[in-house]
């Protein structure tokens, strides 16, 4: 947190005047006194101790969560006598030999002739820039006190905290951020936002439809496609913007409505082509709507290609509120030099990216031509069918009372309890219903514990038989481009996969080196690379195309469900899809079949990127339909919210099944909104509360440094 970062960089700098050495030991500033040993120092670490005891209780996990379990295991505030703390603590230090006194005159020796003093002539401008970076990565508006957190924790025992705001003072004058209130956004994120709408609009009547207004009424009607769904069809066939949308509620159809638009429009004059975030929605396209699909990291990797003499491309984005701005603008740029079209599909009320920005609202709310689909087709339960169209509509409290009032929703205040239930649930059912159920948590450690747990009824059901083989899985770290870039942020054992070659270290693209140290003052990393065992010293802030991992041990048994973690096309695996696993009990070698039967050999040794298919994250879910959904809402989670709940809810086709840990609570959390931010938006806002079109200390800053120009490119 912010005043932690604060106190930290306060009390080094402090210590180090005194002529105490320190050494930052963690990425957000954490430090230790040097000559200390660890279980010196442990045995004056008991808050860490116990928060991280909070953390595995409540199933939390990443640094948002850390700094929940640091409130929940905060006491009263009560008097405390100094003279017995004191006493106390020289007690601990007699008892694990700290030679205290000792290091006090070492210090004072030091402090006399100017050792280890912080460096205050080294302003905090490289560490502005990082938390910029850092923050911005994943959010388009940024809190002030976020930035002075992450950058403060940059700065400790180099600069002071008044370092930091000058240099926030600077970047501000400068026209690299613009407050917006008690937040900032940034130059660049209102740049890509706004050439993105100017693309879109320069795209208007620069494509010859597909086909003529007349004859797609003629082909559309009478096919048993809903209203929106015919509506939705003739916009995609006869629209002559480059860009346009379609925005369906979860579950109206909207594979079927694309199988009748290529029917309508051919596949001899029109290329189709569909992107997705995901691998696994890639696939949905493909083997549901019959389009040949790729991600849009795969489509951007790639060289730009034209379609055919006298053919027109078309490309289907789907799941398009999961784009990130820079992203979304990447690739509208890319359907330009194609000479092709976008068909973007989406859903402003669904989850929205982990990359910063909503480009798909973005676009909507600034003119893309837009058909809605509304008509609800996915559940045959009728009143599940009712709770979804709630929930599209934005009536999400209104869900929660409606699943209680049928019985649907289960309140457990106890989470082992809790998850147990949710087990319960998904074990009672038969082994064929288990394959079209859901099961969704909103954090990752939940889906961990509810893995374990229904992997060990499963167990004693004897649905999992013969020996279990034992295997390492890499499981992603969930760190910023911002941190992979440091080599604090790294710790031993880590996996790092290159994601592409670096002949300078003899690195090629899909290799994998293990973290055996590292040297944060140097900014090094020591590999050791797995294919040859070769050391290699590694400079992360040169190599930023990579993925780190941490290395568990999972067990495998014949009938296991497991999902892939990362896409493997060499072996037909997708990101997201699930597979079922066979060993044969003669040779010992292990199988998976997909959820189309086809059975391939599964080497566990080379293949580390799997995962328990069991349950799943919300997020992960979006774009996914079963036969029953079994959610797990517990309602003190960020992830628990009104878009969350909205995807959650709308899963399944039959049955739906809560289980929360108070019914209060988890109405409130599901009211809040955490959808992704607009810069345009957040500025015109701000510009409209306020008589000033742009801040004035950034309308100043910008004069100062470059003039009209730069100041007219921000008003803009």
């Amino acid at each position: 947190m912010a005043a932690g970062a604060v106190y930290r960089a306060t009390l080094a700098h402090e210590m180090q005047a005194l002529g105490y050495h320190i050494q930052v030991t963690h990425a957000d500033g954490r430090f230790e006194v040097a000559g200390m040993t660890k279980a010196q120092l442990d045995q004056f670490s008991q808050r860490s101790h116990r928060i991280r005891e909070a953390m595995e209780a409540y199933g939390l996990s990443g640094a948002k969560d850390a700094e929940r379990a640091t409130l929940l295991t905060r006491g009263p505030k009560k008097e405390t006598d100094l003279e017995q703390l004191r006493d106390e603590w020289k007690a601990r230090a007699i008892d694990h030999r700290l030679d205290i006194k000792g290091m006090v005159q070492q210090a004072q020796e030091r402090a006399a002739l100017g050792a280890d003093r912080p460096a205050t002539s080294l302003h905090a401008k490289d560490p502005v820039a990082w938390a910029i970076d850092h923050t911005t990565e994943r959010q388009t508006l940024v809190s002030a006190m976020d930035l002075q957190r992450y950058a403060t924790e940059r700065v400790v025992g180099k600069a002071s905290f008044s370092h930091v705001q000058q240099a926030l003072a600077r970047a501000e004058r400068d026209g690299t951020l613009i407050r917006v209130g008690d937040h900032y956004t940034t130059i660049e994120a209102l740049r890509v936002e706004h050439q993105s709408v100017e693309k879109m609009k320069e795209g208007r009547n620069s494509v010859s439809p597909l086909t003529h207004r007349r004859d797609a009424d003629n082909m559309l009607s009478g096919h048993g496609l809903t209203a929106g769904q015919e509506r939705a069809a003739r916009h995609i066939l006869t629209s002559s913007d480059r860009f346009i949308g379609v925005e369906g509620w979860a579950g109206t159809g909207k594979t079927t409505m694309l199988q009748r638009v290529q029917e309508v429009a051919g596949t001899s004059r029109v290329e189709w082509l569909g992107l997705a975030v995901s691998a696994s929605a890639a696939r949905t396209i493909e083997t549901e709507a019959g389009i040949p699909s790729e991600t849009v990291a795969q489509f951007l990797n790639r060289a730009p290609s034209s379609a055919p003499e006298g053919v027109q491309r078309a490309y289907v984005i789907d799941e398009a509120s999961l784009l990130g701005a820079r992203t979304a603008y990447a690739l509208m740029q890319r359907v330009e030099q194609e000479h092709a079209r976008a068909i973007f599909l989406g859903d402003r009320n669904q989850l929205a990216a982990i990359e910063a920005g909503k480009p798909f609202a973005v676009l909507v709310n600034h003119g893309m031509q837009t058909e809605r689909m509304d008509e609800i087709v996915r559940q045959r339960d009728p009143a599940l069918k009712s709770l979804v169209e709630q929930a599209a509509q934005g009536r999400t409290v209104e869900t929660v009372g409606q699943l209680q009032a049928s019985g649907r929703l289960i309140a457990i205040s106890d989470r082992t309890e809790r998850l147990n239930r949710v087990a319960h649930e998904y074990l009672r059912q038969t082994l064929s219903e288990q394959a079209h159920t859901l099961v969704l948590s909103g954090s990752r450690a939940d889906r961990s514990t509810l893995n374990e747990l229904i992997r060990a009824g499963l167990q004693q059901q004897g649905a999992l038989s013969g020996p279990e083989k034992h295997a390492d899985v890499l499981v992603q770290r969930d760190l910023t481009k911002a941190r992979m870039r440091e080599a604090a942020s790294l710790i031993l054992g880590d996996v790092v996969r290159f994601g592409k070659d670096y002949r300078g270290l003899g690195i090629m693209k899909g290799e994998y080196g293990v973290v055996e140290a590292t040297n944060p003052d140097h900014g090094t990393v020591s590999l050791r690379m797995e294919a040859n065992g070769r050391a290699v010293e590694w400079q992360p802030d040169r190599s930023v195309v990579v993925e780190v991992f941490q290395k568990e041990q999972r067990g495998l048994q014949d009938g296991d469900l497991i999902r892939w973690t990362k896409s493997d096309y060499s072996q037909h695996r997708r990101n997201g899809d699930v597979g079922r696993v066979s060993i044969d009990s003669a040779s010992g070698s292990l199988f998976v079949r997909d959820r189309n039967g086809k059975e391939t050999i599964f080497n566990p040794e080379g293949e580390r990127h799997w995962e328990y298919g069991y349950a799943s994250t919300v997020h992960a879910s979006q774009g996914r339909t079963e036969d029953r959904t079994i959610y797990h809402a517990d309602s003190q989670q960020l992830a628990t919210n009104k878009e969350g709940w909205y995807v959650a809810v709308s899963r399944a086709r039959d049955d739906l099944r809560v289980v929360t840990d108070d019914v209060a609570a988890l109405k409130e959390a599901v009211g809040e909104s955490r959808t992704q931010a607009s810069a345009l938006e957040a500025v015109a806002r701000h510009r409209s509360q306020h008589s000033h079109a742009v801040h004035p200390e950034v309308q100043e800053g910008v004069s100062d440094r470059t003039g009209p120009s730069r100041q007219l490119e921000i008003e803009r």
